[in-house]
């Protein structure tokens, strides 16, 4: 499975990289984004099961991608991860 971390800030997208247990759970690729449009364009490249978003986020907030995703990738799961 691949997962797409979303997160403007790159330590907490690191944090998240490191503290994961991955292989337990049959993830082989973690792809990284910095805002909700860098998202939309991962995902359509690279087709991730799951993503992981924080909420605020600079051109397309967590709220946007969310609803993009449901309109158009409705099969993806989403985790919210936000301070």
């Amino acid at each position: 499975m691949k997962v797409l971390i979303v997160d403007d800030e790159k330590h907490v997208r690191e944090a998240i990289k490191l503290l994961g247990e991955w292989e337990r759970h049959g993830i082989t690729n973690i792809l990284e984004a910095a805002d909700g449009k860098s998202a939309t364009e991962m995902i359509e490249e690279h087709a991730p099961q799951i993503v992981m978003t924080d909420m605020r986020m600079p051109r397309m907030d967590g709220t946007q991608l969310m609803e993009w995703l449901s309109g158009s990738h409705s099969g993806i799961k989403t985790i919210v991860i936000s301070g």
